[in-house]
């Protein structure tokens, strides 16, 4: 059996920003303001305050992603020692903290800004986020688990929940698929695996025409068609190139590459999701998230998966 490599680093030795924003994926962190957004504009009226629930959607995150680390900080140890725990720049201690006081956050913020139903939805979310990490994410379930912290994201931000449900679901179906590839992002897989992804995602893309509902006024509606077709078009020329080298190749490092188009190919779902009722400003602005993630990708080291 091959022995650990050795976690941790001396407690006197404190990480820096950069190191932390690798522990919580920054860079994916810009998804999590889309799944909010989809619900407040597909669930319902909107109000003021539910504009706030995005900082609360990318605190769970955020924190869910380095729970997420903490918890596989033996595993990374030999799989991906390049992390910031096993490699020792990151206190396992220090990822776990702040972690959970992200997570703690987030439930704070949710209720501050949208009453009980807030803290409870964000209660719910944050609750699963940590069954995900530390119990289900390894078992067959794991992938529909994540699929549903990615749907109570939406829900977070809906005014009502009947209405969001069909745009939560169809972010929900894109991140089943994306999670069961993320399995193979180390070791690879059959070609088999890549396809029935590519499969889901043309799936997904046209349920992203179609879910949720539409505005009454003529014009906005057949604009919002329109805006939601270019980012449901958007979301398949991210989505599906790496997807087919996968299939062509489906070794772990060209897996690894289309779990990460994959996951940022979520903006421009939301944007096409957000569209199609109407909101062509809150879809444009979602939209935008894209390229502002690509920014920060190039700007911090590390994985983004």
């Amino acid at each position: 059996m091959k022995p650990r490599r050795a976690i941790g680093r001396p407690a006197a030795s404190r990480p820096r920003v950069g190191e932390i924003a690798e522990l919580l994926r920054a860079p994916a962190a810009f998804s999590a303001v889309g799944d909010a957004l989809v619900g407040t504009y597909a669930g319902g009226p909107v109000t003021v305050r539910q504009h706030f629930l995005p900082i609360a959607s990318v605190l769970i995150y955020a924190g869910g992603m380095g729970l997420n680390d903490w918890a596989d900080r033996e595993i990374d140890a030999d799989e991906r020692p390049e992390r910031p725990i096993p490699s020792g720049r990151v206190p396992a201690g220090t990822a776990f903290r702040i972690s959970t006081g992200l997570l703690g956050a987030g439930i704070l913020v949710a209720g501050l800004t949208n009453g009980r139903r807030g803290l409870v939805r964000a209660a719910i979310l944050a609750g699963t986020v940590v069954v995900y990490d530390t119990v289900a994410k390894d078992t067959p379930a794991g992938s529909w688990v994540m699929a549903a912290c990615r749907s109570l994201n939406v829900l977070l931000g809906a005014g009502s929940l009947p209405a969001a449900l069909s745009p939560a679901l169809t972010i929900g179906a894109h991140t089943v698929a994306v999670t069961e590839l993320s399995r193979a992002e180390v070791h690879g897989a059959e070609s088999t695996l890549p396809e029935n992804v590519r499969l889901a995602v043309a799936g997904v893309a046209a349920a992203a025409t179609v879910a949720g509902r539409r505005p009454k006024n003529r014009v906005l509606c057949l604009a919002g068609r329109a805006a939601g077709a270019v980012s449901a078009y958007r979301y398949l020329a991210k989505a599906v190139p790496p997807l087919n080298r996968a299939v062509a190749e489906p070794t772990g490092t060209r897996i690894r590459d289309a779990v990460r188009a994959n996951l940022g190919a979520l903006i421009p779902l939301q944007a096409a999701l957000i569209a199609r009722t109407g909101h062509l400003v809150p879809a444009a602005f979602v939209a935008a998230l894209e390229p502002a993630q690509q920014q920060v990708i190039r700007r911090l080291r590390g994985d983004t998966t």
